[in-house]
Formats: C-alpha cells, structure tokens, sequence
C-alpha cells in the first residue's frame, strides 16, 4: 500500500487507486481526457527553448522569457511538486470552420467561437480539485495556457498524443482541436501511459505547406508572422499584414492536418457560437459598432481579449483586402 508523508494519512490509497481517482475526477468534472506524468525531467530541452527566444520568434511575448525559470523548474511554482495532471477539453464541432466563410465575410477561429476557455477550463481544474483533494490531501495547483507550464509536452509525456509540426498536440481521438489544463501537485502519482496507438505525422507536411504567411516551419512557429498571434496578442504595427480573412486566430495549420479531418466532435459543447457573428463576421459590421457594441457582442469568449479599437483597426485592414 502507498502511504502519503505525514499529514496526509487519509489517503492511504494504492498508487493505482491514486491514479484512477484523479482520471475518473477529471472525466467527472467535464474533461474529455486525462493523463499524468512525472514533473522532472521537464520534457523541454532548454538549450532548444533559448535559442528559440534568442531568435525573437516568440514575438512581443516577452513572458515567455520572464518565465523560463519557472518553465523548467515547476518546484518554484508548487514547492516540492511531483507530479503534472494534463486534462484534455475538446473543442472541435460538426459545423464547418474557415472552408464555410462567405466570400465578404471575415473569420474567427474555431477556439474563440464560444464560451471563454480559460474560464471553462479553469472552473473544471477546480471542480476536479474539489473532488479529489478529500480524499488524496496533498497540495494541487491548476493552470490553464496563462501559466507557466509546458502543458503540450507534458501531455505527450503522459500519453495524450504527441505534438505535430504544427508545434501543437495532436490527441488520437480529439486532433489538435483540445484546450488543456494542468494540475502541479506534490503528490506521488502513477504516470500514465498511452493505450492507443500514437502515431506522428511522418513525412507529412500539409500543415506548413498550408501556412499562408510562412510562419510555420516543422515543430517550430515564427510568432513574429502567425496570423493567429498578430492578431489576437500582438500590440506592434499592421502595416503590410495580409489577414486571408482571419479577424481573430487562425485555423489553417489544423485544417489542413489530416488527424483533423476524422477528428471526432461533440454536441451541446460550451465552445460553439451563440450567434453567426461568433464564426464569421461582417468586417463592417465590426467597424459600425462602438467600443461598448464589440464588447457586448463578444462578452464571454476569448475575443473579449482584444481592445476594441484594435480590433475594428483589423476589420478595417480585412474589409479592404476583401474589397480589392
């Protein structure tokens, strides 16, 4: 039998029976799928990490930097940390993406459609959190992408999929369409491993063959070109930036990735668009709206994370390039 440190002696569970707790809470709590893998090693080779920020591909993401310390070291964010819990939320939907735009109208990426991820993603975390922390002790702490967590490669690591050249986790049954979420906890868990066949993508290449502004290159993404970043994050200038139509992410990458296209899907997901507007605005319908109107018709999703004016200024750049 596994005994927990002292303290914790309510959760004398087997290791198998610790395991199977966390996975059976986090499908409980909403989740599509869930693994486990050891904090350390960290599955990131840093000198790779650094000669990527080094070349200024991460953009104007300077955090990435800020935080390469706690990147490779999860014990500065939970003292003691053991294990990592990657908890997989799909967002793919049988309603068409990108290939469905009307000819004057713009795009909005599949993951900005509906409901906030980072709010659904975290409020899951933590109903997880609630479910199982009775019952195990211990200490967990949940991210969702804002944290400093290398949350792709430690759900490789812990047998959710492997991460394609399109830099993101491909899973065997979702595709790269997944939000994820991560649990640090101090906990001595049983790493979980891949019962599904994982495949990579070989010699495959659609998705960077695809890539209408060359960002993508396999297994690494120039920020300083995606689409997807410039805008959504980026604060620098538009000038000369060719949108394709793309008003608030991308989708090209996964589109054109093969997994993708018999990925499954779910109904009645709190990721799917509340209005037609949600998928594939007007760029003029943007511009017409104050600042009070865009934030109102797009309350509640990750759109919301952009200014107002810097979006219309968008629209602006979309509708003209639309026109010509």
């Amino acid at each position: 039998m596994g005994w927990c440190p002292k303290g914790n002696r309510r959760a004398r569970l087997y290791t198998k029976d610790a395991q199977n707790l966390v996975l059976t809470g986090a499908i409980s709590a909403g989740f599509d799928d869930c693994g486990i893998a050891d904090a350390f090693p960290v599955p990131v080779d840093r000198k790779q990490y650094e000669a990527y920020l080094a070349k200024g591909m991460n953009a104007d993401m300077g955090y990435l930097r800020d935080t390469t310390d706690q990147r490779f070291d999860p014990g500065l964010l939970l003292p003691g940390v053991h294990s990592v819990v990657v908890c997989v939320a799909a967002y793919n939907s049988p309603l068409p993406g990108y290939q469905a735009r009307p000819a004057d109208r713009a795009f909005i990426s599949r993951y900005a459609w509906g409901q906030d991820y980072h709010r659904v993603v975290k409020e899951r975390l933590v109903a997880m959190i609630n479910m199982i922390e009775p019952v195990l002790g211990h200490s967990w702490l949940p991210f969702v992408d804002t944290g400093p967590v290398f949350e792709k490669a430690y759900a490789q690591k812990a047998g959710l999929g492997f991460i394609g050249k399109n830099t993101l986790l491909i899973h065997p049954i979702w595709g790269s369409f997944v939000f994820l979420g991560v649990i640090l906890t101090d906990m001595h868990l049983r790493p979980t491993t891949s019962q599904r066949p994982q495949h990579a993508c070989g010699s495959c290449t659609k998705c960077v063959d695809a890539c209408p502004s060359g960002a993508l290159k396999p297994f690494s993404l120039d920020a300083t070109r995606c689409i997807g970043h410039i805008n959504n994050m980026y604060s620098g200038d538009l000038v000369g930036v060719d949108f394709h139509a793309n008003l608030f992410g991308c989708d090209t990458c996964q589109d054109a990735c093969p997994y993708n296209k018999k990925a499954a899907f779910k109904h009645g997901s709190p990721f799917l668009p509340e209005h037609e507007y949600n998928r594939f605005p007007r760029p003029q319908q943007v511009l017409n709206l104050s600042n009070k109107g865009i934030k109102r018709a797009f309350h509640g999703t990750p759109v919301a994370i952009q200014r107002p004016r810097r979006l219309k200024q968008i629209a602006g750049i979309i509708d003209d390039q639309l026109r010509r």
